[in-house]
């Protein structure tokens, strides 16, 4: 009954732990952003103020087609909901970390890895070209 009761808090304690994983991503300034397995969310960082970052999120989830349905905009921060195919909640959190840097907060559905690193690499492209 001990074992048991140990692997049980094992993996409960697992399950809450999670683990963050590095990732390489198309960024000159930036190239590493983390996964948080346990949240299901993507951190990110891009160069420039939050008034531009933000406009590059908008545009970026507009060209990936997914439906913006609510933002909340304060002084250095701000964030995006959208939902996409299948009704998946979209979360973008965008916060000013420095001047001229900031700190970007991606979450798809449950977390989906694959589809936050396309919503990246869609600002990234809008900012390049901004």
């Amino acid at each position: 009954m001990k074992k048991l009761t140990l692997a049980l808090l094992a993996s409960v304690a697992a399950l809450f732990v999670g683990c963050t994983t590095n990732l390489g991503v198309e960024s000159e300034t930036h190239p590493e952003a983390n996964y948080d397995s346990a949240s299901g969310e993507m951190i990110g960082r891009f160069d420039g103020d939050i008034n531009v970052v933000f406009k590059a999120a908008n545009t970026a989830l507009d060209q990936l087609k997914y439906y913006r349905v609510g933002q909340k905009v304060k002084p250095n921060t701000a964030k995006i909901i959208a939902r996409g195919p299948k009704d998946a909640f979209i979360s973008v959190a965008i916060s000013q970390e420095k001047p001229g840097i900031c700190k970007v907060v991606f979450k798809y559905g449950s977390g989906n890895l694959m589809k936050c690193q396309e919503i990246y690499n869609q600002m990234s492209k809008v900012l390049k070209g901004m």
